[in-house]
């Protein structure tokens, strides 16, 4: 089906601004006339302009008649800018394909009501669980006041780690080091502990060629006091946080942030799964077996189920979602 083509695109368009866009979701809009793309746009850095204002803007005159896809419902409320229901439709959107609705109050079906008041044709729920996805950290921080949480894990292939003597203990090869530095681009924030600044001493960025400049905030939990020369100060700025996680999220939640990746050792990683507040595990297991070290799970991993897995050399990654 067509509708499913065109939207297919503006997910991929919505997942290359994961990690950039917070206050805002990261939206994909595709405008197609006659079987042709015309325009497409993902959400600025930062959050600003929206993804249908930059498409309407490459569209510009031919958006007449046109059909736009849209990733995550237009907002409909009004700011220094009209909304991007009040856009589309001034535009002379005909018709607007719609992924999943906005669960902010202020465009929560507002925007499709919108769209349909001024005469444009809506269809809605097309990969509305792909889409959702994609944004699951919006729409946590919407409905939770918490941001989503992924907790990063490399261990031996029996589960164990080893503590740094200030610097990094690496268990798996460069491949699966580099794809963690691509993840940490798609995050709002790193999140690691005190204890793991002073054994590891990590840089926690991403250093991979091109991509340098789009690394995450990092932030610090715990009370120890950390050397003004660690290396996690270079780069972006750092926000520091005392012991309270539940309390840590929340505020980050107020700054806007929507999605936090966890790269710290067993201690903060087992307390945040006792305290619920990890969403998704991404494991890295490396082929061999330590035999010495600490195990890094003391909590049960009962309450999540693997998703998805891929290899990366002699390494797998195993993808685990909270059930």
């Amino acid at each position: 089906m067509q509708h499913h083509k065109y939207m297919k695109i503006a997910l991929e368009l919505a997942k290359r601004g994961l990690g950039q866009t917070h206050p805002n979701p990261s939206v994909g809009c595709v405008i197609v006339k006659n079987n042709e793309i015309i325009a497409s746009a993902c959400t600025a850095k930062n959050g600003r302009p929206h993804a249908e204002f930059l498409a309407l803007k490459q569209a510009s005159k031919k958006a007449q008649n046109a059909t736009a896809y849209v990733t995550l419902e237009p907002c409909a409320h009004e700011g220094e800018t009209p909304s991007c229901a009040r856009l589309l439709a001034e535009a002379g959107i005909k018709l607007c394909v719609i992924a999943v609705a906005d669960p902010d109050k202020r465009t929560n079906r507002k925007g499709i009501k919108a769209l349909q008041k001024a005469g444009v044709e809506v269809i809605s729920e097309i990969y509305e669980k792909e889409a959702a996805e994609i944004n699951r950290g919006f729409i946590k921080k919407i409905k939770t006041g918490l941001p989503y949480v992924m907790l990063k894990v490399a261990t031996s292939a029996d589960g164990k780690f080893l503590h740094g003597n200030g610097q990094p203990q690496w268990v798996t090869g460069e491949l699966a080091r580099n794809y963690v530095q691509l993840l940490r681009t798609q995050y709002d924030v790193i999140l690691t502990s005190t204890k793991t600044i002073l054994d590891d001493d990590p840089q926690l960025n991403c250093r991979l060629p091109g991509l340098q400049e789009i690394s995450p905030v990092k932030a610090v939990i715990g009370t120890s006091k950390i050397p003004h020369n660690s290396r996690i100060f270079a780069g972006n700025e750092v926000w520091l946080y005392d012991k309270d996680l539940k309390a840590t999220l929340k505020a980050m939640a107020g700054k806007g942030i929507t999605r936090v990746m966890v790269e710290a050792g067993s201690k903060l990683a087992n307390n945040m799964l006792r305290e619920s507040l990890v969403d998704s595990i991404y494991w890295f297991k490396s082929a061999e077996s330590l035999g010495k070290g600490e195990e890094y799970f003391t909590e049960n991993l009962e309450n999540f189920t693997e998703k998805d897995s891929r290899i990366f050399s002699e390494d797998r990654l195993a993808i685990l979602e909270k059930i």
